[in-house]
């Protein structure tokens, strides 16, 4: 079950990027806004309308323009880094989405955020670090087990 619902996903990622190929300027500039909005269409927006209608709220309420919206999703430690891959990932005209992609983009999508220390692949680690996400949720991220181990050394 969890292999399928990997697979269409990655195949909702595979349609994007021909969306994206079709419509190049999403490419440059506002590429992040896109990735953060189907994330928040996809992921977030049932519980936010649920949570927003118990107290009388609208999501015009609280997103109001598209730098509300921005921070809305980017403070929400495990969308940060969701979105950072998965935007890293579609800047790759090449890349080829697998379902493994999504385990990977969900695994670290939760450890990141909640763990003290991560150890992952060399890009996304790069893609963490250049994002500054690592800093923000106080987590060490690493891309080899001999910087964690050097890291371990200094504690």
């Amino acid at each position: 079950m969890a292999r399928t619902i990997a697979e269409e996903r990655a195949e909702q990622e595979r349609q994007l990027t021909v969306q994206l190929d079709a419509a190049p300027q999403w490419r440059r500039g506002r590429l992040r806004d896109v990735v953060s909005g189907r994330y928040l269409a996809r992921e977030v927006i049932d519980l936010l309308i649920e949570a927003l209608m118990a107290r009388d709220l609208t999501v015009e309420n609280i997103l109001i323009d598209k730098a509300s919206a921005r921070r809305f999703v980017d403070i929400m430690p495990s969308a940060d880094v969701h979105v950072e891959l998965t935007y890293a990932a579609h800047r790759n005209r090449d890349k080829s989405w697998e379902s493994n992609d999504i385990f990977d983009i969900d695994a670290l999508s939760i450890s990141v955020p909640y763990c003290d220390v991560v150890v992952t692949e060399r890009h996304a680690c790069h893609v963490l670090r250049t994002a500054r996400v690592p800093a923000k949720v106080g987590t060490e991220v690493f891309a080899t087990l001999g910087e964690l181990v050097t890291w371990l050394g200094r504690q």
